[in-house]
């Protein structure tokens, strides 16, 4: 602070200020906050009084953070079975689709499935979705691909192979075999997979705070900058 006060003293950065137009009397503060810089041991002390304030506040982003896990990841793993049943037992023509779905979202990051859901299709839709849906979205959307290949590949994995034909055979419906003979058994299968999926899907809600979803990672700067209860 003291080149500041030094400036300040000699008129320089008057001067400088005068020169843009930019010299007001909030700007004669300046040589009081030099002067008392840096804040007593007691204005330092006193962010303790306010701790239980900041902990209140990482505790309602924690909230935040867990709400966009527990209800993305359970859509996610809906979408993705129907993608990965669809590409296995479906009509053939709809396994190109569905095949380039999963491949489009793999191979591109979430923060820009998020922009897209976020601001480019309020612009072309005129639908407007809030920032915490958005994110709940643009995750299960995300992880949906993911979701599929594990489900195809436990669907895959299901021995004996002919357990589809046995069911047909006494009467079952494709659909009816898969909800109650095919799908359990892949359901058994992938849950290592979509455990550790579930894991990344958690960390990757950081990511929602370029849409403006306050969680807990968006939480950590504004505890900062933001002003004590004492100070509102």
């Amino acid at each position: 602070m003291e080149p500041l006060l030094k400036a300040m003293n000699d008129g320089t950065l008057q001067r400088i200020y005068d020169k843009y137009e930019l010299w007001n009397d909030e700007q004669k503060r300046l040589t009081e906050v030099a002067q008392n810089w840096p804040p007593a041991a007691e204005t330092q002390a006193s962010r303790w009084a306010n701790f239980h304030y900041y902990v209140w506040l990482l505790l309602i982003a924690s909230w935040t953070t867990i709400k966009l896990a527990c209800l993305s990841m359970p859509l996610a793993i809906l979408i993705g079975l129907l993608v990965a049943v669809g590409r296995l037992y479906g009509p053939r023509w709809l396994g190109i689709p569905l095949e380039a779905y999963v491949e489009f979202l793999r191979g591109t990051p979430l923060l820009l499935q998020l922009f897209v859901i976020y601001y480019v299709l309020p612009r072309f839709t005129g639908i407007t979705i809030p920032e915490f849906w958005a994110g709940v979205l643009g995750l299960a959307i995300n992880y949906s691909a993911y979701e599929a290949e594990n489900y195809r590949a436990g669907l895959l994995a299901i021995l004996p192979r002919g357990q589809m034909e046995a069911a047909l055979s006494l009467g079952m419906s494709t659909r009816t075999a898969l909800r109650r003979i095919i799908v359990p058994q892949a359901m058994r299968i992938v849950i290592p997979p979509v455990t550790n999926d579930f894991i990344a899907l958690f960390k990757d809600t950081s990511v929602c705070t370029m849409i403006s979803v306050v969680e807990l990672t968006g939480m950590y700067p504004q505890t900062i900058q933001r002003p004590s209860a004492a100070d509102a």
